[in-house]
């Protein structure tokens, strides 16, 4: 935002600007479900939120903004939503979409999914108290209220939006395959929650999904070994490739 507000600004306004105005990084918790809605102002959202303002920008003293919680360094913060909220979603998605779930709702209902979101969540949870020093009984706590999210009937999760661009997903860096392999590094394990969502993820094969269709293609030609290193930048060595194709062969596809 900054660059492009400066863009219109001339050379002394930009001094001026950088003298009096921060700009801000920061990171928004809430979960917002696919909506229609007549006033294109009206937006339906969940009660939590978690709102993380970093404070390095700042000029001046830091703002009295309610809400806001501020924080000296934005990365734990980032990375304990993505290893959660962003991890136990799409792991409820994908093994939703295995039994024909329609929504992320109706996914958290089935106990086994509950069980496979809740053991990844405690699988990814290790990595973040490990790496972060977060306070264990603190951290169990937000991942119970992250499940609770999950199950709230006043939203409705589309099982498709979630698990849709599951190549993006299945990224090195992102939600599935970061936490794993850095469990993996930490514990010297593998993380089997982890893994069977990965696997899960794999198994994700809806039509109108161009990154699916490109996904199941690589599958076809290369196999989960070669969908991993190109997608997620895993060598067929790693213990987590193995673990990966256990799961994956183990699923059976509950769809017509």
């Amino acid at each position: 935002m900054k660059q492009h507000v400066f863009a219109h600004l001339s050379e002394a306004e930009q001094q001026l600007a950088g003298e009096s105005v921060g700009f801000l990084n920061c990171a928004v918790d809430r979960i917002v479900p696919n909506q229609t809605n007549d006033d294109p102002l009206a937006v339906t959202v969940e009660p939590f939120f978690e709102w993380a303002i970093e404070t390095r920008n700042v000029i001046g003293t830091v703002p009295p903004i309610q809400g806001a919680h501020f924080v000296a360094d934005l990365g734990p913060y980032i990375e304990r939503k993505l290893f959660t909220v962003n991890t136990g979603h799409a792991l409820a998605a994908y093994l939703g979409y295995l039994k024909q779930y329609e929504t992320v709702q109706d996914a958290m209902k089935d106990s086994a999914i509950g069980a496979d979101v809740e053991q990844a969540l405690s699988e990814s949870g290790a990595v973040l108290v490990k790496k972060h020093g977060w306070k264990a009984d603190e951290h169990r706590a937000y991942i119970e209220t992250t499940i609770g999210r999950f199950m709230n009937p006043a939203l409705s999760d589309d099982i498709i939006r979630v698990a849709r661009s599951p190549i993006r997903k299945l990224g090195p860096n992102d939600r599935l395959v970061a936490p794993a392999v850095q469990y993996c590094a930490l514990f010297g394990n593998v993380p089997h929650g982890l893994a069977k969502g990965i696997a899960a993820l794999l198994r994700f094969d809806d039509d109108r999904d161009v990154e699916a269709a490109a996904l199941q293609q690589t599958i076809a030609h290369h196999g989960i070994e070669g969908a991993l290193r190109q997608y997620a930048g895993l060598e067929s060595g790693h213990p987590l490739v193995a673990a990966v194709k256990d799961e994956y062969g183990r699923m059976e596809k509950n769809k017509n």
